[in-house]
């Protein structure tokens, strides 16, 4: 039977691998996101690197101070928006939908007036939680119950 091996928390994931036809392909649009996301990169020496991988690699790299497999993986991330780009959205579209629809909340119950209750002054703040209080000690109760029959 062969040990499976777990990842390590401590070594990252490797580097996803990108395409170097990729990156030539897409070079003139990969070229302008890299210089939106790093304003101050010399455009000139992206633009000798003819989009060889390793040569855009060093030179982001050395302009970050990223290593070479983060700027690797933020290349490919740029690759993939050059292109696979996300159609944006019109402006009257719909929302996304909801991961689940939405529960209606129950309407708040009502209660039997106190003697103490004023009438002016609306439901106590407290109130809740003293339902909540009262609630927590009852489930308490049983489960100390269930405890000491299962014990004995």
């Amino acid at each position: 039977m062969v040990p499976l091996s777990r990842p390590s928390l401590a070594s990252p994931s490797p580097a996803p691998a990108l395409d170097p036809a990729r990156l030539r392909a897409a070079f003139e649009q990969v070229r302008a996101l890299a210089l939106e996301e790093w304003p101050d990169l010399d455009a000139a020496a992206l633009a000798e690197t003819g989009g060889e991988l390793e040569l855009v690699v060093a030179l982001i790299a050395t302009h970050t101070g990223h290593t070479r497999a983060m700027t690797r993986r933020h290349l490919a991330e740029l690759v993939s928006l050059a292109l696979d780009p996300e159609p944006a959205p019109t402006p009257a579209a719909s929302p996304p939908p909801r991961a689940r629809p939405a529960r209606p909340r129950p309407a708040p119950r009502a209660r039997a007036p106190r003697p103490d209750d004023d009438d002016d002054d609306g439901p106590s703040p407290v109130e809740p939680l003293d339902r909540l209080v009262r609630s927590l000690e009852v489930h308490l109760d049983d489960i100390a119950r269930q405890v000491k029959q299962d014990v004995t």
